[in-house]
């Protein structure tokens, strides 16, 4: 399943995300075996450092959690990088659910 989300400033499109949630055999650290990936999260370049990009990203986190995803991936560019690790996705670009 896929499910995409947009931030807007009037009636301008300014950020956006997606979210498809996968089922892989259960783990240690994933129980459930269902994975919430993030191919991206976009924000326009006059909208950034207003926490548009961090509000998408607590958004997707409870929908994964919802979905009873145990486990987020995210694609993060460099400057995606600093919002992802501000809310505890560690470098291999991973967070358990229960970390939040």
């Amino acid at each position: 399943t896929f499910s995409a989300w947009l931030a807007v400033d009037e009636e301008a499109i300014v950020g956006t995300c997606g979210l498809s949630v996968v089922e892989k055999p259960p783990y240690y650290a994933n129980p459930t075996g269902r994975i919430g990936l993030l191919p991206s999260v976009y924000t326009l370049k006059s909208h950034r450092r207003r926490g548009i990009a961090r509000g998408l990203l607590e958004h997707i986190m409870d929908e994964a959690n919802s979905a009873g995803c145990g486990a987020v991936q995210i694609t993060a560019s460099d400057n995606g990088t600093k919002t992802s690790c501000s809310l505890s996705f560690e470098s291999r670009g991973t967070i358990p659910i229960n970390k939040i």
